[in-house]
């Protein structure tokens, strides 16, 4: 056997691998749970639907009340590895599990492309330790598989490899719609690039046009969509969108909070654009300046609230933005290269981001994609910054890495979040759901509850009921039937339910695993 590929390994790759392991480590006590929220009622009932009738790629694969409309790559990729090794949660996590693993070395790959090596490992591994990211590498959802072919796209679009690009290109939006905001990006990033260049040779035009490629064959698979279902985008998604001012204006504060701030990634934020304000004297004053401002930003950012006023935030923050992108493109430009288009893309990425989903639905989980290169543009940063001391660099990163692990674990202990802790969500909806089934006939009797809570009994697929024992009657509306109500933490009930206020229920079971707690409430008389 040749193992001369392992005379090419250098310390950070060896590195990288030490990151890997123990990340799979961390993740393999999770394997064996149940679904979970948005997996337990939609994704896992896809997906087993699929494999149910066979892998494929067509729309009508799956069937549309389980896809909602969305591309069903992943659910592709997922009935495939189902068929190869198995239909338990451990078998189907594991794939999860895998393309996680897979994003990890896609971030290292890029950070090497725009510099070197330890650039992409501390990328990858600040990323490894974001708690959303823990939560996610672990859940039947495609968001980590979004991530990871948007850093392929990119990096396939800076090494000129058309073939791969296109290919990236096609599986980024086959896995969601959202990822035609990343091609339209590159695509406007190229032609700005292309009219500076004044190149009218044919390999450049090739280049040109091929960032549209993706989207002219992607949208094959729209069309055919189309004609199955008589839609292009599902129609319950198309009619959340909402375009009121304030309701806007919220919205790209909060999702200012979740990308920059949340989990304690204000503070890799804040001490990466400090450290490049700071520590490169070489570098352009606008970049040093901006990088300061935006740090001061960062670090007292709380939605739009903050000691600065609101004009700067609504205004001043944005300029702020615009002005470091543009004056990081310079350190970024090297000889036949065209890595100095990152800080653009990704810049402009996340405005996009930030725009559309604040016109309409969005939980924190959607902006996951941007994760890694936020953390690939700050490991950059700070690269330049101290590329001529490179031991304070990797000194400041150790101690920033290790900050962040402490804080984002004393935190996530204490209050809910996007975080590990969904396991004390699923052990007391598990115990619940077990209580229902000792003490009711899931055929005979009625059940009001909160929506997920509803979703698992009623949908085997999930993993807390068969399809003998499901409960047939069970709503998130309050019923004159109803024998139980099921309260969880997690969830709040809708419709104003209260039922420790309700005199016809008494409380007849209760169970509670860390923060979290589950009640179930049965009527005296029926």
């Amino acid at each position: 056997m040749n193992w001369n590929w392992l005379k090419s390994l250098r310390f950070w790759d060896f590195a990288l691998l030490a990151i890997v392991a123990l990340f799979i480590l961390t993740k393999i006590p999770f394997l064996d749970y149940p679904y979970f929220w948005d997996e337990a009622w939609v994704y896992a009932p896809a997906v087993f639907d699929m494999y149910d009738n066979g892998p494929g790629l067509l729309p009508n694969s799956v069937d549309p009340e389980f896809s909602r409309g969305h591309p069903i790559l992943f659910h592709f990729f997922a009935s495939v590895w189902m068929t190869l090794f198995g239909t338990t949660f451990i078998a189907v996590h594991s794939f999860c599990l895998f393309v996680s693993v897979c994003l990890l070395f896609a971030v290292y790959a890029l950070g090497t492309q725009l510099f070197n090596r330890s650039t992409g490992f501390w990328a990858a591994g600040l990323l490894a330790i974001q708690p959303i990211f823990l939560e996610q590498s672990g859940f039947l959802l495609p968001e980590v598989q979004l991530a990871l072919f948007t850093i392929l796209t990119i990096l396939f679009y800076l090494r000129r490899s058309i073939v791969l690009f296109i290919l990236s290109g096609i599986c980024l939006l086959l896995t969601k719609e959202t990822g035609i905001l990343t091609i339209g990006v590159i695509g406007l990033v190229e032609l700005f690039q292309f009219t500076a260049d004044r190149d009218w040779s044919k390999k450049r035009v090739i280049i040109l046009l091929s960032t549209a490629a993706p989207i002219a064959l992607a949208f094959i698979y729209f069309l055919i969509q189309r004609i199955q279902f008589g839609w292009f985008m599902f129609p319950e998604h198309m009619g959340m969108f909402d375009t009121e001012p304030n309701h806007w204006k919220d919205n790209i504060g909060t999702a200012l909070e979740i990308i920059f701030k949340q989990q304690q990634r204000g503070l890799i934020v804040a001490t990466g654009l400090a450290v490049i304000g700071l520590g490169w004297t070489r570098g352009p004053v606008l970049a040093r300046v901006s990088a300061l401002l935006l740090a001061l930003s960062f670090a007292t950012l709380h939605e739009l609230s903050s000691w600065l006023p609101n004009w700067y935030f609504e205004y001043g923050l944005p300029a702020v933005l615009v002005v470091f992108g543009l004056s990081m493109i310079w350190p970024f430009q090297k000889a036949k290269t065209v890595n100095h288009l990152f800080f653009p893309i990704t810049l402009l990425l996340m405005f996009v981001m930030i725009l559309f989903t604040s016109a309409h639905f969005f939980i924190d989980r959607y902006f996951l994609f941007l994760f890694p290169l936020l953390m690939l543009a700050l490991s950059a940063g700070v690269h330049i910054a101290l590329k001529q001391t490179i031991w304070l660099k990797n000194v400041l990163l150790i101690f920033l890495g290790f900050m962040i692990y402490h804080h984002t674990n004393r935190i996530d202990s204490q209050k809910k979040g996007n975080n590990l802790r969904y396991t004390e969500c699923i052990n007391v909806t598990q115990r619940a759901v077990n209580y229902l089934l000792q003490n009711a006939q899931p055929q005979a009797v009625c059940i009001s509850s909160t929506f997920t809570f509803v979703e698992v009994l009623k949908k085997p697929a999930a993993g807390y009921v068969t399809k003998e024992s499901v409960f047939t009657c069970a709503s998130t509306f309050p019923m004159d039937d109803s024998r139980y109500i099921v309260q969880v933490s997690y969830e709040g009930l809708g419709y104003d339910m209260k039922p420790a206020e309700m005199p016809e229920f008494e409380e007849v079971w209760k169970t509670e695993d860390g923060a979290e707690w589950a009640i179930v409430y049965r009527r005296k008389s029926l």
